[in-house]
């Protein structure tokens, strides 16, 4: 058709293309052989060679392959070293084998009909001297009996136990218990070390396991020796507690105690006055010994409280209202009375002093 390349042979027997001439006039160029792939192209010049790149560099690539022989002893295989110059080894497995320092460990492929001669230094349990052989062997095995499920199934190769991954975890878990309950069986068989131990309790010399026993049966460990009388904080009263931090017999003696404080030292604090110490009047009071240090008449401790003349009272010589301290120097014992006649004053009037 006109307007279209068309191709055709010549006498020679040469292909030429045939273009329509163009404004310019040009010549048809014959279409060439591709020496490397042995396509026919047209040329895009007059000098072009190969049909592409990839045929072109094809050449550079095949002049830079030097055959070269594996250094490893016992492999000695011919390949092509393409882009390493100093490559010394065929592959990846002669290089790992030479670097370990692994010499050679030939066998002989155990399939009947097949006999070759391989280096089985990678994996020295290897069997068979190639994949296809493996496979032909693993044709040929019989049926087994799965040792995890009961199942029968036809092993894909010699060394195959088990019909999936499951049963190997269960007979990977069945071993470790078996190699516990053997460890453990050895040491109740083992005799045991015995040392000579004395009980802490009791005294007795008895033979333990351990050199850190301290108590010969469980009566010696539970027995707890009783505790000392002591003076409770609050009543006075003597007691035995049953825990070595007690201090009080019982805790409405705590409550008590612990609102006397408090009931000391808030009336300070609504005066303003910085409480320098926190103590129970009781304190004083016993300090003085249940006296009044005005009249002298004794103030018994059964009459604290009590609506009566010589009723034991704590009273500050410096008043709390003349700017007095709440601490142990600036109380003192007095009696309900003296206390009355007291009052807020600093001083003891002198007809005080006369009753």
């Amino acid at each position: 058709m006109p307007g279209r390349n068309t191709i055709s042979t010549d006498l020679f027997g040469q292909l030429t293309e045939h273009r329509p001439a163009g404004r310019r006039g040009r010549k048809p160029r014959p279409l060439k052989m591709c020496p490397v792939c042995g396509n026919s192209f047209p040329p895009v010049h007059t000098h072009q060679v190969y049909c592409g790149r990839t045929c072109a560099n094809e050449p550079r690539r095949r002049n830079r392959l030097t055959p070269k022989q594996c250094e490893r002893e016992g492999c000695g295989k011919t390949y092509l070293a393409e882009t390493c110059r100093d490559r010394k080894y065929c592959g990846h497995t002669c290089s790992g084998l030479a670097r370990r320092g692994r010499t050679p460990f030939l066998k002989r492929c155990e399939r009947d009909g097949c006999g070759e001669t391989f280096d089985a230094a990678l994996f020295k349990a290897q069997r068979y001297c190639s994949q296809a052989c493996y496979a032909l062997i693993a044709r040929t095995l019989p049926v087994r009996e799965c040792p995890a499920c009961g199942g029968t199934f036809r092993p894909g190769k010699a060394t195959q136990t088990c019909c999936k991954p499951a049963c190997y975890q269960v007979m990977r878990v069945r071993k470790f218990a078996a190699a516990r309950d053997a460890r453990i069986a050895e040491q109740k068989a083992r005799p045991p070390k015995l040392f000579d131990c004395q009980c802490r309790h009791c005294g007795t010399s008895f033979p333990s396991t351990s050199p850190h026993h301290a108590f010969c049966s469980p009566e010696c460990r539970a027995y707890k020796p009783p505790l000392p009388a002591i003076r409770c904080k609050g009543c006075g009263n003597p007691f035995v507690p049953k825990t070595p931090n007690v201090k009080y017999c019982d805790p409405t003696c705590s409550r008590k105690r612990h609102r006397r404080i408090s009931r000391a030292v808030d009336k300070a604090r609504k005066r303003a006055i910085p409480t320098e110490e926190r103590f129970d009047p009781i304190e004083v009071l016993e300090r003085d010994g249940w006296v009044c240090q005005h009249c002298g008449r004794p103030t018994p401790k059964e009459l604290r409280g009590k609506m009566v003349d010589n009723a034991p009272e704590l009273d500050h010589k410096i008043p709390l209202t003349a700017g007095g301290k709440h601490t142990r120097a600036n109380t003192q014992c007095l009696c309900r009375r003296c206390n009355a006649a007291k009052g807020d004053r600093a001083e003891v009037p002198p007809q005080l002093k006369l009753l």
